[in-house]
């Protein structure tokens, strides 16, 4: 299943809406993504600027799997437990075709594509499992591209990462039958039936030709080897598989109420789908971000005030969620104060040594018009980090700001000429 924060944060039309109205939101969910843990292989989104990136994680890549856009209730169409479409192959490129399922013998159906680098990277597994379970299970490769692609393909040399020996072909690797949709009959039987949309994915076609397993095939080791022990669970597997598309699709309309905007919507929908987050902590996260887009500041702070509990003890993740309130502008003085108490914690942990953390207590200062501290922790960041030029600029911008509000202040520096018309 994917994970939630992960389908949020790839959305690129979500991050850009929320650049400019609700940038918070994006720069919290970030500050907390190291409570989840990234299994995409697609190229990362666009990296942030350097003064952000010193304080927030890495943004969250996008996923090969994209979940299709259904309503809650909708259901597959193939499903575990039924009976398995039969192949409709345009060209068999190599390994024997297989017309039908034999009674007795077991086929794994795995759709990939030349160009998917999980694809390519999962063939040595699947070659090896081939190898290991001979003439009881046959695995087939379907792709939708067309012979001519496929056979240019495994003519090429495979990447020396996958390989792990020079000089072999994708030939080499993919040990097994392969063959090529590019009708697309087979693909619409199998992945879009069983609402399906992302590859690899893999289907096991179990001893009586029902289907018993599908997914990815990086998991299908445990599966596979109960099958073929005859000890399968296959009605468990099919309500778990339910349940999981259930989780899927209010995931997906958790997502859209983000994209949206509609808060209310998503609070409402939040108790459904918290057991499918990687960590009951982002639960709690969501309902603080929540409060502060609806305004609700007292119950905000209430969060916030758990969170900084709960994740008490770790610094740099504490010195995230801070510096992600002290540098935006929808945050009201009350966050920056509980900003500024975080921030504080974190640098307690860490023996007040930390560069990056004592750069956010000084911001942090210096949004409350506490210059005077400011520029003190901007120079102690500076003495743990002395070639950190961010820091050097910041100091100058406090430094600037501090004999702006003096010279403001100081009725000397008035002009005479103001000041007599003034008396006039």
């Amino acid at each position: 299943m994917l994970n939630l924060l992960q389908r949020v944060l790839a959305n690129r039309v979500l991050r850009n809406k929320f650049q400019t109205h609700g940038r918070l939101f994006i720069a919290i969910l970030l500050s907390m993504s190291w409570i989840g843990c990234s299994s995409s292989t697609a190229p990362p989104q666009e990296t942030t600027s350097s003064e952000t990136a010193k304080h927030e994680a890495s943004p969250v890549e996008q996923q090969d799997h994209q979940s299709p856009q259904s309503s809650p209730e909708s259901t597959s169409n193939l499903n575990i437990g039924d009976t398995a479409p039969l192949l409709q192959i345009a060209n068999w490129i190599k390994g024997t075709p297989v017309e039908s399922y034999e009674e007795n013998k077991i086929y794994v159906v795995e759709f990939w594509a030349t160009w998917c680098p999980p694809c390519r990277a999962g063939m040595p597994h699947l070659s090896k499992l081939q190898e290991t379970y001979g003439e009881e299970v046959t695995f087939i490769g379907v792709t939708n591209e067309s012979s001519r692609v496929i056979e240019n393909f495994l003519q090429k040399e495979a990447d020396l990462s996958i390989a792990l020996k020079a000089g072999k072909t994708w030939n080499d690797l993919m040990r097994y039958t392969v063959a090529s949709d590019d009708s697309s009959a087979t693909s619409i039987k199998f992945m879009r039936a069983a609402e399906e949309s992302g590859v690899p994915c893999a289907f096991i076609i179990g001893f009586d030709g029902k289907i018993e397993w599908i997914g990815h095939p990086g998991g299908i080791d445990g599966p596979l080897e109960k099958i073929t022990q005859r000890s399968w669970d296959r009605e468990g597997a099919k309500n778990a598989r339910l349940e999981e598309k259930r989780q899927t699709l209010l995931q997906d309309a958790f997502a859209n109420a983000l994209r949206n905007e509609d808060w209310e919507q998503a609070l409402q929908l939040l108790p459904k789908i918290e057991k499918s987050l990687p960590s009951p902590l982002l639960a709690l996260n969501y309902r603080f971000l929540f409060m502060v887009q609806m305004g609700r500041t007292e119950e905000a702070i209430k969060y916030l005030d758990e969170l900084a509990s709960e994740l008490d003890g770790n610094a740099a993740v504490l010195n995230r969620l801070a510096w992600s309130l002290v540098t935006n502008k929808m945050s009201e003085t009350s966050l920056v104060r509980k900003a500024l108490s975080i921030s504080d914690r974190a640098a307690q942990l860490t023996g007040y040594a930390d560069g990056n953390i004592l750069d956010t207590l000084a911001r942090a200062h210096f949004v409350l018009d506490d210059l005077d501290q400011a520029i003190l922790w901007q120079k102690k960041a500076i003495e743990a980090d002395p070639d950190n030029e961010e820091f050097q600029r910041s100091l100058q911008e406090y430094t600037k700001q501090s004999k702006s509000d003096v010279e403001i202040s100081d009725p000397d520096t008035l002009d005479p000429v103001s000041s007599e018309a003034e008396e006039t």
